[in-house]
């Protein structure tokens, strides 16, 4: 049996959705979740998660059940109120959790200093496994965009690590090209559901992700400001206060905040686009969400691998508002399109992010790591 560990401070809350006070969760802590859980129910792999330190009611360790095996859920770095000698203490607290969980295998998915301390700890001191995987196109250039000491940092974890992932080819080229790393391309992966819904029973237009500057969150505001026949969907969880003002100016646009996990795709399912407004990202969980559920993809900036052109999944508008309107207009005018772009989502996401057929990529992948194969 292989003992994997998953480093995802802010997976917390996927384990515990009714802590709606706990910080909130982005695509990468979805993609250990999903993966974890999958693991858990094989007699192969026995899984822990290592998390963040959010409040002192927070239990050091907690075992969450599944199907098969239990998950372990240990408390590690602090995540808020930090002080200013956090940086240093995080070094002493990410050793104890090592030391307790004792993982032949451990996997963190996001770079920064975090990921660092990480692999020093875990190939100097303990001389387990160590795994990253890439969570954003940024990765690739980190070095370029950050101070000395930050990617130092960084840059060892890349360097120690017995295997590094990543989401696309695209960005398995700049890491090689930029960092001199190699990686494997592992792509997003989603229970398949067993059907979609027609168009006449979809009712919004979707936009999904945090209310950080680079997803450009206002420019969906604008969409639904000059759209008023459509009505749209935001959701998110992160802080509203600062937006749920402007939202609430716009009769058309309705906001839901910290809506659990499994709840999610349940909006997917009555969507009728989808709208992702990013200056950039990694690999969009939320374009394997859409696509499973039949629901056209408009992107302002982001095409990873040239997907939704390459297989007919929507509209990409290359940076251009007017056209990313036009086109939201074009599609939910024309049944016959829609229908088009609903079926090539379907079979894309069938074909290539099916959680069964990625899972397997994953057991393999940890037994060369484990093996050193």
């Amino acid at each position: 049996m292989i003992k994997v560990c998953f480093v995802s401070l802010y997976s917390y809350r996927l384990f515990h959705p009714e802590k709606d006070d706990f910080p909130g969760f982005g695509g990468s802590e979805v993609q250990q979740f999903l993966l974890g859980k999958s693991l858990a129910n094989s007699d192969k792999f026995k899984v822990s998660f290592m998390v963040g330190d959010f409040c002192k009611s927070q239990p050091s360790v907690e075992i969450i059940n599944t199907k098969n095996d239990p998950i372990a859920i240990y408390k590690s770095v602090k995540c808020r109120n930090r002080e200013p000698l956090e940086g240093i203490f995080d070094f002493w607290r990410l050793f104890n959790a090592v030391r307790k969980i004792n993982a032949d295998i451990f996997i963190v998915r996001g770079g920064g200093t975090f990921a660092g301390k990480l692999a020093w700890i875990i190939k100097k001191i303990f001389r387990k496994k160590f795994v990253y995987s890439s969570a954003h196109d940024r990765d690739s250039t980190y070095s370029q965009k950050h101070s000395f000491w930050v990617s130092r940092l960084f840059f060892y974890a890349l360097k120690k690590a017995d295997r590094v992932i990543c989401q696309h080819g695209e960005q398995q080229t700049a890491l090689e090209k930029n960092l001199g790393i190699k990686a494997t391309v592992i792509k997003t992966m989603y229970p398949m559901d067993e059907g979609t819904e027609e168009i006449s029973t979809r009712k919004y237009v979707l936009w999904v992700g945090r209310l950080v500057s680079w997803k450009q969150p206002e420019l969906f505001l604008r969409l639904a400001k000059i759209t008023p026949k459509y009505r749209f969907v935001m959701i998110t969880n992160s802080n509203i206060s600062f937006i749920q003002p402007k939202i609430d100016l716009i009769p058309n646009l309705n906001l839901y905040s910290n809506i659990p996990f499994a709840s999610i795709n349940g909006f997917f399912k009555s969507a009728k686009l989808f709208v992702n407004t990013s200056t950039q990202e990694g690999f969009p969980n939320t374009f394997v969400q859409a696509a499973k559920n039949g629901v056209p993809i408009l992107s302002l900036n982001v095409d990873p691998e040239n997907i939704i052109k390459k297989h007919a999944l929507g509209r990409l508008s290359n940076g251009d508002f007017d056209k990313l309107a036009d086109d939201l207009e074009t599609i939910l005018e024309d049944n016959e399109l829609w229908n088009y772009y609903s079926q090539n989502c379907r079979a894309y996401a069938l074909q290539n992010h099916d959680q069964k057929q990625i899972i397997k990529q994953y057991e393999e992948l940890f037994y060369e790591v484990k093996n050193n194969v």
